[in-house]
């Protein structure tokens, strides 16, 4: 299975220009943990995050909820947002496995799906993975697994072939 086919088309996107608090807003309002920031013809620009929006209280010092309401007004997705060098991201052509493989290397939770231009196409989360896995074991739907272990050279995957066909 392929990235393309678990990926979530049409992602929502925000501009860098957006407050935080939109953000956040928009994030709460759609149940989503991250925002690919987009420019000119959805190029990709950089990641946000809820963990990017939380607000450590040090930052704040001694401000009142209003002024705490102002800054976060006031303040610019692309202050807090992850740069495009530092986003991880993957081609819609990639397997699965591969994207799974690239998140749980980088310890991360999506991979902002591009194209050759970087612009963005979607995104796959890990949430995405899991029903990717479920779909391709074949759940909810009861059955069995027969795991079969075979020499690792060329040929014998053909050969318990051969024999499967022939019973």
């Amino acid at each position: 299975m392929l990235v393309r086919d678990c990926m979530t088309r049409h992602p929502i996107m925000i501009s860098p220009t957006w407050s935080v608090s939109d953000a956040e807003r928009l994030m709460s309002e759609n149940g989503i943990r991250h925002l690919p920031v987009v420019g000119d013809g959805k190029r990709l620009l950089g990641l946000i995050t809820r963990q990017r929006l939380a607000v450590k209280p040090e930052m704040l010092g001694s401000l009142n909820v209003w002024e705490i309401s102002r800054y976060l007004s006031d303040l610019k997705v692309n202050k807090v947002m992850l740069r495009r060098k530092a986003v991880v991201t993957v081609d819609a052509e990639r397997s699965v496995e591969r994207a799974a493989a690239m998140m749980n290397q980088h310890r991360i939770g999506c991979l902002p799906v591009v194209d050759e231009d970087d612009a963005v196409v979607g995104i796959v989360t890990k949430t995405d993975l899991l029903q990717a896995l479920q779909e391709m074991l074949g759940l909810p739907a009861e059955g069995i697994r027969v795991t079969v272990r075979i020499p690792n050279r060329k040929g014998e995957f053909a050969k318990l072939m051969r024999v499967l066909l022939e019973k």
